[in-house]
């Protein structure tokens, strides 16, 4: 049951676009203590997500499946750490867990901007959106004030968005796209929020944008993860600031530490010492209906801002 939902200001979207079709999930058994799954074993080459340092082996950026401002993360049978052994951490933090995932995938090189957002979710997102009557104050910051769902609502457009446009892009214009979410209605709040999603529905077999899945966050952020140079309370003066003007090559991530938090897809759920492959989270939100965030924002404290930490927010 959801009990409430959070518009946080430090909160925005990064979108992903699967690069691949076919894929398996695993997910947690609230029923159990583990669901069933494929437990692998990767050579002693394979990535590592408790790294800091840039892997530039695993970022493409000119590739015939590569999308505009998108990157091509290469994990493919890479292993991604969730989660930390620290006894100090908070219990949905403990223990780490080994996730492989057997499918590379495009992510947004930085957040989703103002002006993207309201442009497309004009198009093509609900009419009573609040994007309709929002002003930007800066066409380059990262949206923010946004919900769980309204992330999902603007994964969905953007992919319409794609779709009717691809065409006139000769370097996508092979690439076809679908609306991964599914649903029968969206609540909208008074403002213009939407609240929930009845009858939601995730299809991970479908070729579209959506949110990241905490391991493929996790993933990404690993590839140049520096919280010494991050926007955080040391040197934000307490504001959200232009994406990427503290990483201005186009050829890695930026502000996935810092600037504001990202939504990802999953629920919150526990972790297990254990290898689990495409590990997407919890079926559901438990009693009070927790998703996670990731990254921290301007308004946190450097030394807090890690790849583990989970957020406490609920849809």
């Amino acid at each position: 049951m959801i009990l409430n939902y959070w518009k946080i200001s430090l909160v925005t979207i990064c979108l992903l676009f699967w690069n691949c079709s076919n894929i398996e999930v695993t997910v947690e058994d609230s029923s159990a203590d583990f669901a069933e799954t494929d437990f692998i074993e990767i050579d002693s080459t394979s990535v590592d997500s408790s790294t800091t340092d840039s892997l530039d082996t695993d970022i493409t950026k000119t590739d015939s499946r590569t999308i505009e401002d998108m990157l091509l993360v290469n994990a493919t049978s890479k292993a991604v750490i969730l989660g930390t052994n620290d006894p100090m951490a908070l219990e949905s933090e403990f223990p780490q867990m080994r996730v492989v995932l057997n499918y590379d995938f495009m992510m947004d090189r930085h957040e989703t901007i103002c002006s993207e957002f309201i442009s497309i979710m004009k198009k093509f997102g609900p009419r009573n959106s609040f994007a309709n009557n929002y002003k930007c104050k800066n066409d380059s910051l990262p949206i923010v004030d946004v919900t769980y769902y309204d992330a999902v609502l603007f994964a969905n457009a953007k992919s319409k968005s794609f779709a009717a446009t691809k065409n006139k892009d000769s370097t996508s214009k092979n690439i076809e796209m679908e609306e991964v979410y599914d649903y029968t209605q969206a609540v909208m709040d008074e403002d213009g929020h939407c609240t929930n999603l009845t009858g939601f529905v995730f299809h991970p077999e479908k070729k579209g944008f959506r949110l990241p899945t905490e391991t493929e966050w996790v993933k990404t952020a690993s590839l140049n993860w520096n919280v010494k140079n991050s926007w955080n309370n040391g040197n934000s003066e307490y504001n959200v600031h232009k994406v990427c003007t503290k990483n201005t090559n186009d050829s890695s991530f930026c502000d996935l530490a810092g600037n504001v938090m990202e939504w990802v897809y999953d629920w919150l759920g526990k972790f297990k010492d254990t290898t689990v492959t495409n590990y997407v989270g919890a079926p559901d939100g438990g009693e009070f209906g927790e998703r996670i965030v990731k990254g921290g924002s301007f308004n946190s404290d450097a030394e807090s801002i890690n790849m583990y930490s989970r957020g406490d927010v609920y849809t």
